[in-house]
């Protein structure tokens, strides 16, 4: 499967989450991890690690415990734009290589 590269990503975080919008435990970690699957050079994983990850990194404004009431497309989108700019910064070749980072560093912390 690929993603639609014209899709950006706040569209691709509300449609998905129109279709997971029923399913109970299915969250925004859930949802952004299908999206980071499916395109990992676009779309980063947005969960508890993640977001602690970018607080190391100086953004501050994200729920510490995303889930579907919580994370809309735009906060999404935004999170996906910032995490970018990490990797970048970090000389990272994709956000696989950020989602391991902050695994990594929630683990180990």
């Amino acid at each position: 499967m690929q993603a639609n590269p014209k899709l950006s990503a706040e569209d691709a975080y509300f449609l998905l989450h129109g279709y997971f919008s029923l399913i109970q435990r299915a969250g925004a970690n859930v949802l952004t991890e299908v999206l980071h699957t499916i395109d990992p050079l676009r779309f980063t994983v947005m969960n508890q690690n993640s977001v602690n990850g970018m607080m190391f990194a100086g953004y501050r404004t994200f729920p510490q415990k995303p889930n579907k009431s919580n994370v809309n497309a735009t906060i999404c989108a935004d999170f996906c734009a910032k995490a970018n700019r990490v990797c970048n910064a970090l000389e990272l070749l994709d956000l696989r290589e950020l989602d391991a980072l902050f695994n990594y560093a929630h683990w180990t912390n």
